[in-house]
Formats: C-alpha cells, structure tokens, sequence
C-alpha cells in the first residue's frame, strides 16, 4: 500500500454525499476530483498559488457551483470559507511535473492547519501527505509532526503513517479527526 492508496482509503471512508471539502494544496487536481465523486451533493474548495495547477485541475472537471477553485495561498483560508469543513486534505510539496523551486513553506502551511482545525466540524478530518525528500518538505514534516503531537486527545485523534524500512526519505501521511459530537 503506498501513500496515495492510505490517503484515498480514508477519503472514502470518510467523506460523505453532503461533506463540504477543501483540497489545501490542488497540484494537478486529483485529490479534488477524487473528493468531488465522493461528496457528490456537497460543497468542494480548492486552493493553490500557481495558476497552472487551477488551469490542470479546471481541465479535469466540469464547472459546477459547488465546486470553487482558488487562485492563492491556503493561509487565506479565512477569506473565501465562512463555513465549517468536514474533510480537507494536504498533499505537500512542489507541483509534479512544474518549479521544484515553489513548494509549500512551514509558514503558509501550519497557519492554514491551525485554522483549518479550528473550521472543523467533529467528525471532521485532515488528511496530510509530508514528502520529506527535500529541504521546505523536510521542515514541514517535522513542524507538522511537533505541532500535532500537542493537540488535545479529548479533542482529536492523530494517527501516523510512516514507512519505516524505505530509504530516500519516503513521504509520510497525518490523519486527524476531530473527536465528539457528530
């Protein structure tokens, strides 16, 4: 099982048909229209800086007025979600096949977390891939991982997915759910 087949298990064994979803980091847009086939009626956001990646994603789906891709960093997150969040997810990194040299940053990524945790309904998840192969991804992994490890467990559940006899610094994945009431 690879990182891509954890993320997308969890996906669907939590997103429901109304779920309101924000794919934090849209790449080439297959998270966002994974989530989309599985929140069918509900509500899908999608945020990146690069133009390319909302042009890649915009080629992948048909418009819809459930569906708002967002041409700016995850950290603005406040400024286009006033609603609550049943799933978002993070895949973390520079864009395939685009700039290596744009990646996320330890920054824009922990405030957008922190924020995002706070949306989050109970029941609600986060699904985070870290690829800790290059220098921004290394610094993001850690910082997520310290950051994670002080949540409170009356309030969220972390689990962890790591390989552990895999060399070159394997990505990692972060599944966060916010316990309680449903």
């Amino acid at each position: 099982m690879n990182q891509r087949d954890i993320v997308q298990w969890i996906m669907r064994k939590t997103i429901k048909e109304n779920s309101i979803c924000v794919d934090m980091t849209l790449g080439n847009g297959n998270d966002l229209v994974y989530i989309m086939n599985l929140a069918m009626n509900g509500k899908v956001y999608g945020f990146d800086i690069q133009r390319v990646a909302i042009q890649r994603t915009k080629e992948k789906i048909k418009p819809s007025h459930r569906i708002q891709l967002i041409n700016d960093s995850h950290e603005n997150i406040d400024l286009y979600i006033h609603e609550n969040i049943d799933f978002g997810v993070y895949n973390l990194g520079y864009l395939p096949s685009g700039n290596r040299n744009i990646t996320t940053s330890v920054h824009s990524t922990m405030f957008s977390l922190k924020v995002l945790l706070n949306k989050l309904n109970h029941g609600g998840n986060i699904v985070i891939s870290t690829y800790p192969g290059h220098r921004e991804g290394y610094c993001e992994d850690i910082e997520i991982k310290k950051y994670l490890t002080t949540l409170n467990q009356h309030e969220f559940d972390v689990l962890h997915f790591d390989y552990l006899n895999r060399r070159n610094s394997p990505p990692k994945v972060y599944w966060i759910t916010k316990v309680g009431k449903v």
